[in-house]
């Protein structure tokens, strides 16, 4: 079993656990320098979370994730999905989502309204024929719900819920958040209708168990590497290629997400990104969004980056400063157009913030 707490679905919030760091100086000849990769040695960042969250959004429409990948991952609007009294409902399980123990339960609450409290209950489990639902099993992750006869007393809202669900995979840290719900207009729609239900991966940046970060620093103006090992728990997912993907960087004290053009490897397992130029010094999530190239999964992995500023280089002429230390006053012989000595200055961003909260950022939408 996972040591980590099960916690909301991405669709509800997004977090950074608090963390803390110090950016350490070293002096050089030339006066104060922040270490930082050159391009030679730029830095790089596997996809490779040690904890997935999954989670199946409610009421997502069928392209919900279809066309263009945005980062970080915006979720459409909640939607009551249309549905009929005496009609069908099918759908199919994500493959990476299987039922548990007895296999799949299917239960449907009736209430007057969206928020209203449910006044009757059908479920595929009941001893009661009357509250009965009928569950067929359409084979490849498929399953078939028979709705209820209007009754003329409860309703017209169904809530549907689908609980006893696991991942293929059996990891304790892929965990599936269970149960899924969406809110059905049981008087808006065909007499059948089907649904797909999208997975989406959540990686956090830092595990809120432990407040532990991990971090990696890249210089303003530098580019950095991000790869896709194949021994990923989000490779084993589905997502095995850059090729749909985005990327974002925002600050974890606030402010909006900023875009980051990647540059796609020709296999798709590694994209180079870059760090504008003119990103201010401090500690960013790096929102890493990756798909399967369909709509029906989407993985959001976070990453921690602690940008330093790009080295400023001063020049100051020293004039008349003498001493034993064997300094003496530059002077320009005649004609000869030598320069003069100069002083080298790098200027110095330190973030400090050890044991500091990192702004907690959350989408939230409303659920059936």
């Amino acid at each position: 079993m996972s040591s980590r707490p099960a916690s909301h679905p991405l669709w509800a919030r997004r977090s950074i656990a608090r963390c803390g760091v110090v950016v350490l100086a070293t002096f050089t000849s030339g006066g104060l320098v922040l270490p930082a990769a050159s391009a030679d040695t730029a830095a790089s960042i596997p996809i490779d979370p040690g904890y997935v969250e999954l989670s199946i959004p409610p009421n997502s429409p069928p392209d919900v994730y279809a066309g263009e990948v945005t980062s970080p991952l915006e979720f459409s609007p909640f939607q009551v999905r249309p549905a009929a009294w005496g009609g069908s409902l099918d759908f199919y399980l994500p493959e990476q989502v299987v039922p548990a123990g007895a296999g799949l339960q299917v239960s449907l609450d009736l209430q007057p309204s969206e928020t209203g409290d449910p006044t009757r209950t059908y479920s595929s489990d009941s001893a009661d024929p009357a509250d009965a639902l009928t569950l067929t099993d359409l084979g490849n992750g498929g399953y078939e719900v028979d709705l209820p006869a209007d009754d003329g007393v409860n309703g017209p809202i169904g809530v549907l819920t689908l609980s006893d669900l696991m991942t293929v995979s059996g990891d304790p840290d892929v965990v599936l958040l269970d149960p899924v719900r969406w809110t059905l207009d049981l008087t808006a729609g065909p007499s059948s209708s089907g649904m797909i239900l999208p997975l989406v991966a959540d990686a956090p940046a830092c595990d809120g168990a432990t407040a532990d970060c991990t971090s990696t620093t890249v210089t303003a103006g530098d580019s950095f590497t991000v790869t896709l090992p194949t021994t990923s728990k989000v490779y084993a997912l589905g997502a095995r290629s850059f090729t749909t993907s985005a990327f974002s960087i925002t600050p974890v004290a606030g402010g909006t997400p900023v875009a980051l053009a990647a540059a796609v490897a020709g296999d798709g397992s590694s994209v180079s990104l870059v760090v504008p130029a003119e990103t201010a010094a401090g500690r960013f999530v790096l929102d890493s969004v990756i798909t399967d190239g369909t709509p029906a999964f989407v993985a959001s992995v976070e990453s921690v980056l602690d940008v330093v500023a790009a080295t400023d280089v001063v020049t100051a002429t020293n004039v008349g400063l003498t001493s034993e230390t064997g300094w003496e006053e530059h002077v320009d012989p005649a004609g000869s157009g030598a320069p003069a000595p100069v002083l080298v200055v790098s200027a110095v961003s330190v973030v400090v913030g050890a044991g500091g909260a990192l702004a907690l950022r959350s989408r939230r939408r409303a659920e059936g």
